[in-house]
């Protein structure tokens, strides 16, 4: 692979990195009603674990991959 053409895959995988990605919601336990607890959220990018009450960052901290939280509750 040319220079070139490693400063343009660089410059498309940083790009791809600011378009906004939904996170994966996890969870591990039931509330007494029987509905899932979502309690974790993973990187759309990098599948990194983090505390969804405690985490919620506009970029994953592990790559940079921005994160979209809309219609998220």
């Amino acid at each position: 692979m040319s220079k070139k053409e490693k400063t343009e895959q660089k410059a498309m995988e940083a790009l791809a990195k600011q378009t906004p990605k939904k996170p994966t919601l996890e969870g591990d336990g039931y509330a007494p009603d029987g509905s899932l607890v979502l309690d974790e959220w993973l990187c759309p990018r990098c599948k990194f674990r983090y505390e969804l009450d405690y985490e919620e960052h506009n970029y994953c901290p592990n790559c940079g991959q921005a994160i979209d939280w809309s219609d998220m509750e």
